[in-house]
């Protein structure tokens, strides 16, 4: 982790798959230096213990834009094939495969996105 960047609560998603993943993102308040997700899977033998818990993989994601207690980055499950990825700093919403971790698309939404809310999936 780099000096100056804090890392936020976890949030848990479960893929498509049925895998249980946590999800942290490593933020900056200065804007200065980079802003990644850290992936860890949870259960990855699948037998109801977290004490396998193992990291899984890096996401580089857009700015914060953190003042006060708002500007975080948020995370929401599109089911569980997807999770959405607020970019408060850039103007922007990710979409990520929980298949394999991967942007599957940058939307520009402009303003600064900081809620983020699937509806069905």
């Amino acid at each position: 982790m780099d000096d100056g960047n804090t890392i936020t609560a976890p949030v848990v998603v479960q893929a498509r798959s049925g895998e249980q993943f946590a999800l942290l993102f490593e933020e900056n308040r200065t804007g200065e230096l980079a802003e990644q997700l850290h992936v860890f899977a949870l259960d990855p033998n699948r037998d109801g213990s977290f004490r396998d818990a193992t990291f899984k993989t890096t996401v580089s994601v857009g700015r914060s834009l953190i003042e006060g207690h708002s500007g975080h980055h948020e995370v929401t499950a599109i089911g569980r094939a997807f999770v959405g990825i607020s970019n408060p700093g850039d103007g922007t919403i990710v979409i990520l495969s929980t298949n394999d971790w991967s942007v599957q698309a940058t939307l520009p939404v402009g303003g600064v996105p900081t809620r983020l809310v699937a509806v069905g999936g």
